[in-house]
């Protein structure tokens, strides 16, 4: 199936456009990648109509939620509203379309959260992804929100909390980490594998894809230090509060994946993670 992936030199993309052995479309002029602006929908249109993809997986995205409090109105046009063309312009050429999205769309009052349930995001990160997964179901696409990926960065372009907490570790320095967040992480290479039995199962509508186990994010650490042989008396537990940011961020965001599970399996977090530690070199 010829694909194009749009956000295709980011963390989530790399694999994506791996995996589909796609072609790759980025926001900056890359090496090997088609430089593409989202938000400009003629050159979206044209570039759309040349590639003629079967195809096509959005995972660009303003994801840094500090940044989309400073920036409401990038953060809603590359987010949100850019969406809407981008979908439409798939339907219009005969195209899947699948978008990724995020566990940000909730409030995190409550977790275990399912597909149907409504959301109610708290800072503009959320709601800007909350327009694009609207937009993108207007159009019959296939929406997934995943939950904080781990992984190798493979792209190296990006801050990803599991390869910080890696070298934190490694090298000995402080780890802080939140107990009061709540977590299902997502493994990184579960995405393009779920996308491609989605695809085929002609599915539309939302999807969930996390792990199996939730716990807080100190939890997480420590299981990662585990795993890795790290010393865990360097990860100290602390508040959200703590880290003074900018944007509110949800509490307990851990979403049910009972839907997805019929159909796809998803392995244990520490299975994933011996995965990860038998291909790099600590």
């Amino acid at each position: 199936m010829k694909t194009l992936v749009l956000g295709g030199s980011g963390f989530i993309g790399y694999y994506l456009a791996k995996y589909f052995n796609a072609t790759s479309a980025s926001a900056h002029q890359k090496e090997g990648y088609i430089k593409l602006d989202i938000t400009d929908k003629e050159e979206v249109s044209e570039v759309l109509n040349k590639i003629k993809p079967e195809l096509i997986i959005n995972s660009t995205a303003i994801a840094d939620v500090d940044l989309c409090e400073k920036e409401k109105e990038t953060a809603m046009l590359v987010n949100g509203y850019a969406v809407e063309w981008l979908s439409s312009l798939s339907k219009e050429i005969g195209a899947e379309f699948v978008q990724i999205s995020t566990d940000y769309v909730f409030d995190g009052f409550t977790g275990n959260y399912k597909e149907e349930d409504n959301p109610n995001p708290i800072n503009e990160y959320g709601k800007s992804k909350l327009i694009g997964e609207e937009n993108a179901l207007k159009n019959d696409a296939i929406v997934l929100r995943i939950e904080m990926p781990y992984g190798i960065n493979v792209a190296k372009n990006k801050n990803v909390f599991f390869e910080s907490v890696i070298n934190n570790l490694k090298e000995g320095k402080t780890v802080n980490a939140a107990v009061d967040q709540i977590i299902s992480p997502t493994f990184v290479e579960d995405i393009p594998k779920a996308v491609e039995v989605l695809v085929k199962k002609g599915a539309n509508g939302i999807f969930h894809l996390a792990s199996k186990e939730h716990f807080s994010r100190f939890e997480f650490v420590n299981i990662i230090a585990d795993v890795f042989n790290f010393d865990k008396t360097i990860i100290k537990p602390v508040k959200l509060a703590d880290f003074k940011m900018l944007a509110k961020r949800p509490k307990n965001t851990f979403l049910n994946i009972d839907k997805i599970s019929k159909f796809y399996e998803i392995k244990p977090l520490k299975e994933n993670l011996e995965k990860i530690k038998n291909e790099i070199t600590i």
